[in-house]
């Protein structure tokens, strides 16, 4: 065992008696505050104190609400176009957007005119958990959400990762996917004028005058189709498809295998595959030779999506079409320190920052920090 020096033992010694002398000390002190007559400035000196804080807390924090959002579903979906209806004001936009289960940010657009928050993610089999988050009355200039733009476009094209497509005033003229191009004669929309494409985060869109639209979405070999009115539509497609499989049958183009009937999809296929996605959709598939053509009759909505391998990639789209169910929770509200204000208030002269805080005939000096973690 080893010894403490003599030296040692009585610094020791000293230490406890003045920690037990700092003891004492502290106690006296604070009975003798406790007990003496209160001053006449102390009671408004306190209410200025409390103003002042709560002034500074209102300039520098601001209100932020969570909101659990639930996926249980029965399939795997990649890339899988998400939406739900809520909400948002002007000011609250740009400090809206989806958490994944951890807290990442994923790319979010807040559509104010069709009250609809879109994202695209995977999901998996199972129990599938995303955070709605917005800032209240945040008047940020920008999106906090800065992930970079997946899509290309000018007046007649979009294009993402995945996908390339062509518009003109009648059709979708082009559709590339895996180096393919899918199309031989077009995607025909019954219209007639030109289309305005417009870009955005999650949805580009290309509008036509009589309301159709077409869709395509971040990352994604999704397109969505809508119109107003019932139209018909017909696809065109490549004779480099070689089947389709259509009401749980598969079936080989060889200048005669056509079908007619009410289904929910139909899939078109070689190494690659395209489907159309509905909900009893009534259609008829033909062969050409030349083509395969894909007929859609009296329909305002549908789903064109792009695949690799046969028609068994296509089956859990099909069925998830037109959305999982999202399960939207209570909102728990949060609050958080705005460092934009507090740089703000920084900045400011005495006086300035006096009347942003409501001080009045009071001098005093206000240190506001934010500490790094």
């Amino acid at each position: 065992m080893k010894l403490k020096k003599k030296g040692s033992s009585q610094i020791d010694w000293i230490m406890g008696f003045l920690f037990f002398i700092m003891i004492v000390l502290i106690f006296i002190s604070y009975a003798t505050y406790i007990s003496r007559t209160q001053q006449p400035y102390e009671t408004p000196l306190k209410s200025q104190l409390i103003d002042i804080s709560k002034s500074v807390e209102e300039q520098i924090t601001w209100t932020a609400y969570r909101i659990p959002l639930t996926i249980d579903s029965a399939y795997t979906l990649t890339n899988y176009p998400l939406s739900i209806e809520y909400e948002i004001n002007q000011k609250t936009k740009n400090s809206t957007y989806i958490l994944d289960k951890t807290g990442n940010i994923l790319s979010t657009e807040v559509d104010i005119d069709e009250s609809k928050i879109y994202w695209t993610s995977n999901i998996h089999e199972g129990k599938n958990t995303f955070y709605l988050f917005y800032i209240t009355d945040s008047e940020l200039n920008e999106s906090a959400n800065t992930t970079k733009n997946d899509f290309i476009t000018d007046n007649t094209t979009i294009a993402n990762t995945h996908i390339s497509t062509e518009f003109d005033n009648f059709s979708i003229t082009l559709l590339i996917f895996n180096s393919i191009q899918f199309l031989n004669g077009g995607i025909i929309l019954n219209t007639s004028n030109a289309p305005l494409i417009i870009n955005n985060t999650i949805k580009t869109t290309a509008t036509y005058p009589k309301n159709t639209t077409v869709r395509l979405f971040r990352n994604s070999t999704h397109i969505r189709i809508h119109t107003n009115a019932p139209d018909n539509f017909i696809l065109h497609l490549n004779n480099y498809l070689t089947r389709f499989y259509v009401d749980g049958s598969s079936y080989i183009f060889n200048g005669s295998n056509n079908f007619s009937g009410i289904v929910d999809y139909a899939d078109l296929y070689n190494n690659t595959g395209i489907s159309v996605i509905g909900t009893d959709m009534n259609i008829s598939i033909n062969d050409t030779g030349a083509t395969r053509d894909i007929h859609i009759f009296n329909e305002t909505d549908f789903e064109i999506y792009l695949h690799t391998g046969s028609y068994a990639n296509m089956l859990n789209q099909s069925a998830t079409y037109p959305d999982p169910n999202i399960l939207i929770g209570l909102p728990e509200e949060l609050s958080g320190i705005r460092e934009d204000k507090i740089s703000e208030l920084e900045d400011l002269y005495y006086d300035e920052l006096a009347q942003k805080l409501q001080i009045n005939d009071l001098g005093v000096l206000v240190r506001i920090e934010n500490p790094e973690p």
